[in-house]
């Protein structure tokens, strides 16, 4: 009955991928002549898939596409017993947003640490909310907001390819 079910959810995310053509995008986050900074809605992503797959995978799929991509990413995840971040290769941080703020308060703070810094940033994510939390500092930069979807289906391909390539 769980094979079943996970055949359900990878078919059903399949489908839905396959509605988004997102060739470009790594090109178009290129674009400005700089590379943006990507900053990620862990559990937003998560969602986009289906919870197709864990924490622990996506963290693992992120950081070998961002190597091949050659683009920082942050993935920011809700919890934690306390706030932390660290490395997972040489493209990717995980952070935890600990027990007193959410992902969303995280991707906001780093999101204003970064443009303050002059990069540009591109954040992952659907939610509403945050989205309009993270276009409101637009005045300190170049922020851009990508639908998880995208990002998602960037990563579907990647593992599809064989996980060659950044597109």
């Amino acid at each position: 009955r769980r094979a079943r079910s996970e055949d359900f959810r990878m078919s059903l995310l399949a489908s839905t991928l396959a509605l988004i053509g997102v060739a470009p995008l790594v090109s178009h986050l290129r674009g400005s002549g700089s590379t943006p900074l990507l900053l990620v809605d862990g559990n937003n992503l998560r969602g986009a898939t289906v919870f197709a797959l864990s924490q622990e995978a996506l963290a693992s799929e992120l950081a070998r596409w961002a190597a091949a991509a050659e683009l920082p990413c942050v993935l920011v995840l809700d919890h934690g017993t306390e706030q932390r971040c660290w490395p997972l290769g040489d493209f990717l941080s995980v952070t935890l947003a600990g027990p007193a703020q959410s992902a969303d308060d995280a991707l906001v703070r780093d999101t204003n640490w970064a443009l303050r810094a002059g990069l540009d940033v591109a954040v992952f994510t659907s939610d509403r909310g945050l989205t309009s939390r993270v276009r409101r500092q637009k005045s300190l930069g170049t922020v851009q907001v990508v639908a998880s979807a995208a990002l998602a289906r960037l990563l579907w391909d990647f593992e599809r390819s064989g996980g060659g390539g950044g597109e």
